[in-house]
């Protein structure tokens, strides 16, 4: 099982910047529900339940990797770290009350190859419903995924990045605002033509001559 689970995550490697993280989390995750319907129809051959499980750890493997990338892309640069600290929480929350439902409940009442399709149910309706909605992060900028529906705050962040890119010593002054930033300004305006444009502080759009 360890083996095929690593030979699904250089999969997923391989696969995740090719098909792009929708597509991958699209095709595994359902894949991989299934793969569990058929191991509990499956059960009482050993050959078929082994082969099955062994499908089934190298599909959850091949999605885990690229869902983490996914949820974590999907959040601001400003939110990322706290967003993806949050999903990763309740994603570890309902996981623990998981094996309760599970073992006192759904394969008690429904049985076994039941309970798996109703879990495969729930990963197909969140599959499409992450189909609809969600955007496709690959070789895309952070900041620029889906900036329409971004609050002002993130479309500034990535106004204020390409500025970084082409002003690099007026941005300075920007972020910093003390002596050291304003310092090293003046020192990169010294060697500059007179005729360079900077960014004034405190301004995106306005790009005057000279110092400030």
């Amino acid at each position: 099982m360890t083996a095929v689970g690593i030979v699904g995550v250089l999969a997923s490697v391989a696969l995740v910047e090719k098909a792009g993280r929708k597509w991958v989390i699209g095709l595994s995750a359902p894949l991989s529900a299934a793969a569990l319907v058929v191991f509990a129809l499956v059960l009482r051959v050993p050959a078929a339940a082994i082969t099955m499980i062994a499908v089934f750890g190298f599909l959850i493997e091949v999605c885990i990797p690229v869902l983490y990338a996914y949820v974590s892309e999907l959040y601001p640069t400003e939110l990322r770290a706290s967003g993806f600290g949050w999903a990763s929480s309740a994603s570890r929350v309902v996981t623990g009350f998981t094996p309760l439902i599970f073992g006192s409940l759904l394969w008690p009442v429904l049985g076994l190859p039941l309970t798996f399709t109703v879990l495969a149910v729930v990963v197909l309706v969140a599959v499409l419903w992450m189909g609809a909605v969600g955007p496709e992060t690959r070789g895309r900028e952070l900041d620029r995924i889906n900036p329409e529906e971004a609050p002002p705050s993130w479309r500034r962040t990535a106004r204020l990045s390409r500025l970084e890119r082409m002003k690099p010593a007026a941005f300075t002054y920007h972020r910093v605002g003390s002596v050291a930033g304003a310092l090293g300004l003046l020192r990169e305006l010294g060697r500059m033509p007179r005729s360079s444009r900077v960014a004034e502080p405190g301004r995106d759009d306005e790009l005057p001559t000279g110092p400030p």
